[in-house]
């Protein structure tokens, strides 16, 4: 594998290999930009005490799996950003009748445990699904913020020209006129400098920041 290919990996903030008969994921924690961690359904018997490297992940979903003791998984307690956890079907549950208080002290900052609001104890009608759609709006607004940004700065750009054009054109007007005008083109200059001076009174109160 390349330096390129290293590099465009390493980068990755969403990995889902999920149904597959996964059971070492020691090298995930080198994807160290992980925000999203889908490995449901797979052989997996423990979390690797690696995964604190992961410091960006958000949602781990590891469900449906092998985990058969609660030190299989006491990197929990290392991974401060992690908020979101699917955790169901895995035998170290099965006598557990109260595993969401207790993960939710294992890991501190842990919010939803298998889609149950670990403050309210509510059912949290978003699966790990809309999550991800969650994250996808939250980019798209972004983009758009920043394009809508782009735009006004362009469109203020734009009158700034048209100010100085008109005030480059107002000191034209204000030049004494000829002798030789007669009184009708004498008013309509007047008439033509009146709202000269209402545009530009008119941009500068409007469009200048």
């Amino acid at each position: 594998m390349n330096h390129c290919e290293n590099t465009i990996i390493g980068a990755l903030h969403l990995l889902r290999l999920t149904n597959n008969r996964i059971q070492d994921i020691q090298i995930i924690s080198h994807l160290t930009h992980l925000s999203e961690l889908y490995l449901a359904n797979n052989q997996i018997t423990c979390l690797p005490n690696s995964f604190h490297k992961l410091i960006e992940l958000q949602c781990l979903d590891i469900s449906n799996n092998s985990i058969q003791s609660w030190k299989d998984i006491d990197v929990l307690g290392r991974m401060n950003s992690l908020f979101i956890l699917h955790i169901n079907g895995n035998p170290l549950l099965s006598d557990e009748e109260n595993y969401i208080d207790k993960l939710s002290k294992l890991c501190l900052s842990l919010e939803i445990i298998d889609n149950v609001s670990v403050q309210t104890g509510d059912i949290n009608i978003a699966p790990t699904e809309s999550y991800e759609q969650l994250m996808n709006i939250d980019k798209e607004l972004k983009d758009v913020d920043q394009s809508l940004e782009k735009s006004i700065t362009n469109i203020q750009d734009q009158f700034h020209t048209i100010i100085n054009d008109l005030q480059k054109l107002s000191e034209w007007y204000n030049d004494e006129l000829p002798t030789n005008y007669s009184p009708e083109t004498n008013t309509s200059h007047r008439n033509s400098k009146h709202r000269l001076f209402q545009a530009l009174t008119f941009s500068e109160e409007n469009y200048q920041n």
